[in-house]
């Protein structure tokens, strides 16, 4: 991988929740991570699970743990040509903080079938921050479904996510225990009868303004560009109507994510604190009138 700019990087994704580097990759580091995801499909080993499969193309989930309940990783060296890259773990240092960690990788391939592969929507990793580092393995445009990314939009779904917990109570689309999925026209609709500050009133209208245009959002690339992104921010695929679609995407997560869903990625001091903390507040709130 060539080397990165760290402070533009971070910079960019403060900014607009979103940082493109094209021709990251060689051609060589591509073809190895192809043939990892195609091999992996064909193996079907029991530490990769399966989201979809057939004539549609595959989507493998390989979870950290799982890799090490299985000693897998020594099958998995193209695992490390991206997340393994000084560069890459300073910008996850640089925007995540200190303690950050990995939830999940995942190897998505398709072919077209007409369909819009993911529509326009924000994440809520459980209140906390993630970084998802996405990986072209083929030229990335809009016939073949690319990815989409409304930049500047970060800002104003941390702020509702941050609201919501307190006082909104905005339905979601999709979720789970740890993860929550919400479209664009509930992004728009809870923005809109929220009373924002000025400075995100301002976002507000200029994301508003974008998305009337013709502008497709499609983060354009040839296979090797990496495009890091804050997953708060409105991002989807397009439709795939040509050609086929090859990425590889990790997310990296932040340290209060970590130490609440994967604490074996904690340094030891961090978990201890984290118990101390917690059993702190507990007892407290045992002592507290009911």
């Amino acid at each position: 991988m060539r080397p990165l700019n760290v402070r533009e990087a971070v910079r960019s994704l403060k900014r607009d929740g979103l940082y493109v580097i094209h021709d990251a990759l060689s051609s060589a580091e591509v073809a190895e991570l192809r043939a990892d995801g195609h091999r992996l499909h064909a193996e079907r080993p029991p530490y990769v699970r399966e989201a979809i499969g057939g004539s549609a193309g595959f989507r493998l989930n390989l979870i950290p743990a799982r890799l090490d309940r299985h000693h897998a990783w020594a099958t998995l060296p193209s695992y490390g040509r991206v997340l393994g890259e000084p560069g890459i773990q300073a910008i996850a240092k640089g925007y995540l903080g200190r303690g950050w960690g990995v939830s999940n990788f995942i190897y998505d391939y398709s072919v077209p079938a007409g369909t819009e592969l993911f529509t326009l929507h924000y994440d809520d990793f459980d209140g906390c921050v993630c970084l998802k580092v996405y990986a072209y393995l083929t030229d990335c445009d809009r016939g073949n479904g690319g990815f989409r990314y409304v930049p500047g939009t970060h800002r104003l779904a941390h702020w509702l996510i941050r609201r919501n917990r307190r006082t909104l109570n905005v339905p979601s689309t999709a979720g789970s225990s740890d993860y929550t999925e919400y479209d664009l026209a509930t992004f728009l609709a809870a923005l809109g009868a929220s009373p924002l500050p000025p400075g995100l009133r301002a976002d507000y209208d200029r994301v508003r303004a974008a998305l009337k245009t013709a502008d497709d959002h499609v983060i354009r690339g040839r296979a090797g560009t990496i495009a890091l992104f804050d997953t708060s921010g409105i991002h989807g695929a397009g439709t795939h109507t040509e050609g086929d679609r090859y990425i590889c995407r990790y997310h990296l997560v932040d340290r209060r994510y970590v130490l609440r869903h994967i604490p074996a990625q904690a340094r030891p001091l961090d978990r201890w604190v984290s118990y101390t903390l917690s059993s702190i507040r507990r007892r407290v709130a045992s002592l507290l009138p009911r």
